[in-house]
């Protein structure tokens, strides 16, 4: 790949990390309830709708996605990058990108996406015990946690700790960003903002450990129907039949406009990885005199999963309660 069409992906993945922090504040700051979301696959289907976006529709879409590319390389860059994922062993899987006009012009955007990754080092089944969980109102509840004692790439800050868990091929990491409160969470959110991430996935202040490591199992589903959260964050013109500019989706005549978007994502997280098949054998555990640091999710977290070769965040989340 030239440095120009690299160049082209590194701005692609600074609009979408940027991308990441609007869509998760708005989303997911405030609720206590579990949250999964791809604000990369969102993302995609919003810069697919700008390819046609005209006047000052294309400008709110250029402040909303910090795009600073003009339209042809932000095309290329997407064409380059998704050249890039077919190559990934197919961990993450579109089950639909659409953008379809109804009967009466209207545009729908609908998205799903789907990610399946094995641990680069997998959690021994025979090492899963239930285990207490605290919620962020003080009670606890029983769940199965897995459990390793590994060498991770970590990062301890005053208020936060956070283990990257890389998947195999290593081109994906799940990031766990752990409160050390345990009703620390909110908190922890008012933190998170685009430099944050950023930090996290350019590894600053991260070193490598030995972990005793205990993780809850989770699979969270979420559906979101994202249009006034749009609106919110500065696309109000695509949903405004008066005001919508999608002329270059039309040749010319405005006569289109988006009625909703709606936002689909699943994960499921085990011993084998994250979405995970089913895989048969005896799974030997060494007894190591070494001893770990601890370090014990049992309480409220949010996580990211990062392609770790441009440093873009595919998915974003939090879990207050561990549900399978």
């Amino acid at each position: 790949m030239d440095s120009a069409k690299k160049q082209d992906i590194s701005n692609l993945a600074a609009s979408i990390d940027y991308f990441t922090n609007s869509l998760y504040q708005a989303v997911a700051t405030g609720t206590n309830e579990n949250v999964f979301m791809s604000p990369f696959s969102v993302a995609t289907v919003l810069s697919m709708v700008y390819l046609g976006a005209r006047q000052n529709s294309a400008k709110q879409f250029e402040n909303v996605l910090k795009i600073t590319s003009n339209p042809d390389s932000v095309a290329l860059a997407f064409k380059e990058y998704f050249s890039l994922l077919k190559n990934s062993d197919k961990l993450v899987t579109f089950n639909s990108v659409n953008r379809f006009l109804t009967p009466q012009s209207v545009l729908v955007l609908i998205n799903a996406v789907y990610f399946k990754g094995m641990w680069a080092e997998k959690f021994p089944e025979q090492a899963t015990s239930s285990r207490k969980f605290y919620l962020s109102s003080g009670k606890t509840i029983s769940h199965d946690f897995m459990y390793i004692s590994e060498d991770f790439n970590t990062k301890i800050s005053d208020n936060y700790k956070v283990v990257e868990l890389p998947y195999i091929g290593k081109a994906f990491s799940m990031f766990v960003i752990l409160p050390n409160e345990i009703n620390g969470l909110a908190a922890l959110e008012k933190e998170i903002n685009a430099k944050f991430l950023k930090d996290i996935v350019d590894r600053k202040g991260f070193e490598m450990m030995y972990l005793e490591l205990n993780m809850p199992k989770y699979r969270l589903e979420s559906s979101f129907k994202l249009g006034d959260v749009l609106k919110k964050l500065g696309l109000p013109d695509i949903f405004d039949p008066q005001k919508a500019d999608l002329s270059g989706m039309t040749g010319g005549e405005k006569n289109i406009y988006a009625s909703e978007m709606f936002h689909k994502a699943f994960v499921d997280v085990n011993e084998e990885g994250t979405e995970a098949a089913a895989a048969t054998g005896m799974v030997m555990m060494a007894l190591s005199a070494q001893i770990g640091m601890e370090f014990d999710v049992n309480h409220p977290f949010t996580f990211l999963i990062v392609d770790n070769r441009t440093k873009m965040i595919h998915f974003i989340g939090k879990v207050t309660i561990p549900t399978t």
